[in-house]
């Protein structure tokens, strides 16, 4: 089981990422509208 987190936390981390990324670029998009 610790070696199965081991390896989903850097995942979970990865998909944190790529999540914050798009969350920029649609906030950046809808400010430029406004």
């Amino acid at each position: 089981k610790s070696k199965a987190r081991i390896e989903v936390f850097p995942a979970l981390c990865d998909i944190l990422k790529i999540a914050c990324k798009a969350a920029r670029v649609l906030f950046t998009l809808l400010t430029r509208d406004d």
